[in-house]
């Protein structure tokens, strides 16, 4: 407990401009997330990817330079879609697509055609899978949309 309030303090110490720490203390939240998902049950994760993603949605409600909001909303989007890989797997593809949504919407602003088709393809999965003809269509057909590649 003493840990999350000394680093909640430290992420909001910062104010406008964030120090290295930080930033590095967030990627590397981000980046256990992303590697334990697989491997540890998600009833031990989803507090943490909860926590995660609130913690840099408060970050990006900021003022930042843009490299660094650059570099959050790269990191919202990975939570993002991990979370919305969690909402699928416990079997709820309203919210699956709602986070799918909001985290390309956050690979948008990171301009990380990587992430973009992570997220499509998480869509696409969750879309495929999930019972109501509605919601089948709906999904393809964003996918479609194209973005440039550099």
């Amino acid at each position: 407990m003493a840990a999350r309030r000394a680093k909640s303090f430290a992420f909001t110490a910062g104010q406008t401009d964030l120090t290295a720490d930080v930033m590095e203390q967030v990627h590397a939240d981000v980046q256990n997330l992303a590697m334990d998902y697989p491997q540890r049950p998600l009833s031990d994760l989803l507090p943490d990817l909860i926590t995660t993603q609130d913690t840099i949605y408060t970050l990006l409600e900021q003022q930042r330079r843009p490299a660094q909001a650059r570099q959050l909303y790269f990191l919202a989007g990975v939570t993002g879609g991990l979370l919305a890989k969690a909402s699928h797997d416990l079997a709820d593809p309203h919210a699956a697509l709602t986070r799918a949504r909001t985290a390309f919407v956050c690979a948008d602003q990171a301009d990380h055609n990587g992430l973009r088709v992570w997220i499509r393809g998480v869509q696409s999965l969750v879309s495929e899978q999930s019972s109501g003809k509605g919601r089948e269509e709906q999904v393809p057909r964003a996918t479609t949309r194209s973005f440039s590649v550099p």
